[in-house]
């Protein structure tokens, strides 16, 4: 019989919001095959009471569904949900075989009140980038109960997952003698693979994101007006959010050929458009410069996995985790918020393909335990 293992989530895809935490989800699917894994999330919305079951294979999600309330309500309604998940456990199962905490508030809370109770030790996996000093969302913009509880939750793991190294350093600055392995997110390669593409005409690039301030699609859009002025044979899709707000500036400029927006979409269907793209662009804020609504550094960027998993080579900004994936043989590296480098760097893409192997350039991720 294999394990028996809980993963306590702060963030876990749920109908009210389909992409938060999907990264989580698909370490939960790897994972699944070789343990069975019981995901605990609480979600906070405009939902009815509600526990939410989905079982597939050796994956079973929890999710409970609660209505928004005062920060005191919100932590009550993780408890009482938590002691609810974990009875019925207990009951079927016994104590679990491991206890794994992804993102420290407020699930990991969970598991520092089991280890207090019943001597339960726990994983904490980490994937959120505000111990970043010059992000506008850090850490010591927190509340002095927030910090408290965090580093009892961190502290009271046995063990410390980063998925960079970057990640992993900005926090041993707040926890001195912090120990931690780096395990990077989990790309699913029966989607994002290889493929042999024809020579065409048009160059296709490819960015996916919220479009968040803090992803720079203003930046991308600048960058392409200044290719556009060398060559018209690219194209870029944006897919993940919503481009009107940019309509009118691309019409101005007359880039109606070479961008298009395309609203967030199925997983498999963005694979599709990655396996039919030449490369990946990724623009990220520096930590030095956030934007004005906040938002923070990669900590490692899914996508850009995703991209070099599908053989892409990629343009990033040189941000946090992303700096240890990208090298010369599979992308470049450019300062954050330095158009006329970033349209620079497209056109080297362009006009030198070849430098660029989609098999030999495959990059793979997983997920340990």
């Amino acid at each position: 019989m294999s394990q028996r293992i809980i993963w306590l989530c702060s963030w876990y895809p749920n109908r009210e919001d389909a992409f938060r935490g999907d990264f989580i989800q698909r370490q939960a699917i790897a994972f699944s095959e070789i343990a069975h894994i019981e995901v605990f999330h609480v979600v906070f919305g405009v939902s009815e009471r509600e526990e939410v079951i989905q079982r597939n294979a050796q994956l079973t999600e929890h999710i409970y569904y609660r209505k928004f309330g005062n920060r005191l309500k919100r932590w009550w309604d993780w408890q009482r949900a938590a002691n609810h998940f974990i009875k019925n456990f207990r009951s079927q199962y016994g104590a679990p075989q491991a206890i794994h905490v992804h993102i420290p508030l407020e699930a990991g809370l969970i598991a520092w009140f089991w280890k207090k109770r019943w001597n339960w030790p726990y994983l904490l996996s980490e994937h959120y980038g505000i111990y970043n000093s010059r992000v506008i969302d850090h850490l010591g913009n927190r509340s002095w109960i927030y910090r408290q509880l965090l580093k009892k939750v961190i502290e009271g793991a046995q063990k410390i997952i980063t998925v960079s190294q970057s990640l992993g350093e900005e926090m041993k600055q707040h926890f001195s003698g912090l120990q931690y392995q780096v395990i990077p997110n989990v790309v699913d390669t029966a989607l994002f693979y290889p493929v042999h593409l024809e020579t065409k005409q048009i160059f296709q690039f490819i960015h996916v994101s919220g479009f968040d301030e803090n992803k720079n699609v203003s930046g991308i859009l600048q960058a392409v007006a200044l290719l556009r002025k060398r060559t018209e044979h690219f194209h870029i899709s944006l897919i993940g959010g919503d481009g009107s707000p940019w309509i009118p500036w691309i019409q101005e400029h007359q880039l109606e050929n070479q961008i298009s927006f395309y609203p967030a979409m199925p997983y498999h269907q963005v694979a599709q458009f990655v396996r039919n793209s030449d490369a990946g662009i990724l623009f990220t804020y520096a930590p030095k410069r956030p934007p004005r609504q906040g938002g923070q550094s990669e900590t490692q960027s899914c996508v850009v996995l995703e991209w070099l998993c599908a053989g892409l080579p990629v343009i990033s900004s040189r941000v946090g985790g992303v700096v240890e994936l990208i090298h010369t043989e599979n992308g470049l590296l450019v300062e954050p918020n330095d158009i006329g480098a970033l349209s620079e760097a497209m056109f080297k893409f362009m006009t030198n393909p070849s430098a660029y192997d989609r098999q030999k350039n495959k990059s793979r991720s997983f997920f340990i335990l």
